[in-house]
């Protein structure tokens, strides 16, 4: 159901039927995860209600969209942002389970660039290739689920954060009289971590920096004054308000304060929240929605600037909410509580994968007084306190279910070491006890000390009591030792 029809009863109504259809809004159907995608062109792509996946082809870029239908004459399409490679299968669909909040048809694109280039592990904007935007072919799309609805470009929203901010802003100056909500957008995808994106770009034949590219892709500006704009940004990230928003900021001349702020077509919402990663600070739902209404005002009219107040309380309410998630993140930490991966938080898993983590979701347990844990660039780093830590002390996190003796495993790794020592182990453990099992022996090379490693091994368990995945401290020698994970993954071969 749709949050602008959220239910409303007397004391003369069934309460118990309107907190149902309530509880509604926070279970989203999953049957789509086992969806095979319908596969069409551009010309003969059209949705249905019963049907939630496409693959559409525009000019041989498939686009993977996921697809929730609606009473209302609106359309919202959710962005995709970066991710590490390998871990986050694609396609990926984010924030799909937000669509009984907004009153409209809901379409998730994911970045084609993850199709061409599934390696990655940075941000791709939905570029293109040096003659080809993705996100001129994606403005296809879109115009085409309009035509099907008779939906206005005023009734068009296009939602993202980061590298989906930077979609949404851009698809909102191609559509006239469109709006977009961007979360901690980047508008220089040159200036976003350059040492990684301007490489790959490079090899694809792409220089991010030029001031010449044929679509405006490498500076991007609020530049549609037919289009509304609603940025959201957290003061406390650096790279995001020094690296990024400050171009905006100088060209509109905007001087930004806490809360909520209005400029022509433009607003400006400034929050100030201490995270582990400060630019994932981002509205849920509730504030995502919160958000689409506001502008929907203003866009009729009223003035922003009249809820600089509300929108001050409201920061404070995130802030709250962020530290009472990191509070709970240090408590599990501190009982020795191992947060496994919530496997429909982003995309559908096959029921073979046993193991599959990120540094977003990952954590180890491990003895505090040997082991340190933290979060750099979106990566998890663990480290010895010492410069010689004692043999015997592991850090494990847990395998879904316990590997089967006589069947064959992949473990995948993208993984940085540096280390004094010559070579690190990486094993397969019981919880229960203390069996273990070496699966792979990284030899530590002078030269590609400090250099990210992927590596894939095939290995069968040779007993059917292994439930965790291990890896030991003493290898880590060294006053700046540390290892730092882009991803673990076991599945079944």
């Amino acid at each position: 159901m749709d949050f602008s029809a959220f239910p409303r009863f007397t004391d003369t109504d069934d309460a118990d039927e309107a907190v149902k259809q309530i509880e509604a809004l926070r279970d989203v159907p999953t049957e789509w995860m086992k969806e095979a995608p319908e596969i069409t062109d551009l010309d003969s792509f059209k949705v249905t209600p019963e049907k939630k996946r496409y693959t559409v082809d525009v000019e041989d870029v498939p686009f993977e969209c996921l697809y929730f239908p609606s009473e209302h004459r609106r359309i919202y399409i959710m962005l995709s942002g970066g991710r590490a490679a390998g871990v986050y299968r694609y396609p990926v669909f984010m924030r799909w389970k937000f669509s009984p909040y907004f009153p409209g048809h809901v379409l998730c694109v994911d970045d084609p660039m993850f199709h061409f280039h599934p390696k990655i592990s940075h941000a791709n904007w939905y570029y293109g290739t040096p003659d080809k935007s993705y996100l001129v072919l994606l403005l296809k799309i879109v115009r085409k689920l309009m035509d099907q609805f008779s939906v206005r470009a005023e009734d068009v929203t296009f939602i993202g954060s980061s590298a989906g901010g930077y979609a949404a802003i851009y698809l909102a100056n191609l559509l006239d009289h469109s709006s977009a909500i961007a979360m901690n957008p980047q508008f220089i995808p040159a200036a976003w971590y350059p040492e990684e994106t301007i490489p790959d770009f490079t090899s694809w034949g792409i220089d991010l920096t030029s001031e010449n590219d044929p679509f405006s892709r490498n500076r991007l500006l609020a530049t549609n004054p037919t289009s509304w704009y609603f940025i959201t940004v957290n003061q406390k990230s650096s790279i995001d308000i020094n690296g990024q928003l400050k171009i905006l900021l100088d060209d509109k001349k905007i001087k930004p304060e806490f809360g909520l702020t209005q400029k022509e077509n433009i607003l400006l919402w400034v929050l100030s929240v201490e995270n582990k990663d400060k630019h994932v600070v981002y509205f849920d739902k509730a504030g995502l929605s919160m958000c689409d209404f506001l502008l929907q005002q203003v866009r009729k009219g009223f003035d922003a600037n009249e809820l600089y107040n509300l929108s001050q309380l409201i920061n404070e309410i995130t802030v709250e909410r962020y530290r009472l998630i990191n509070k709970v993140i240090d408590l599990s930490k501190a009982e020795n509580y191992t947060l496994k991966v919530d496997r429909r938080a982003y995309h559908a898993l096959p029921d073979e994968f046993v193991l599959e983590h990120d540094s977003g979701v990952m954590h180890f347990e491990f003895d505090r007084n040997i082991w340190e844990e933290y979060t750099v660039h979106n990566r998890l780093i663990l480290s010895a306190r010492s410069p010689a830590p004692p043999v015997g002390k592991y850090a494990v996190t847990p395998l879904s279910e316990k590997l089967s003796t006589g069947k064959k495993y992949v473990l995948r790794l993208r993984f940085r070491i540096m280390s004094d020592s010559t070579d690190y182990n990486f094993h397969i453990k019981q919880s229960s006890g203390g069996r273990y099992q070496r699966v792979y022996s990284h030899k530590i090379a002078p030269e590609d000390s400090g250099k990210w490693v992927e590596k894939e091994i095939e290995f069968i368990p040779n007993a059917d009591v292994y439930d965790e995945f291990m890896i030991g401290a003493a290898q880590l020698k060294g006053e700046d030792a540390f290892i730092a994970f882009d991803y673990i993954s076991i599945k079944e071969k």
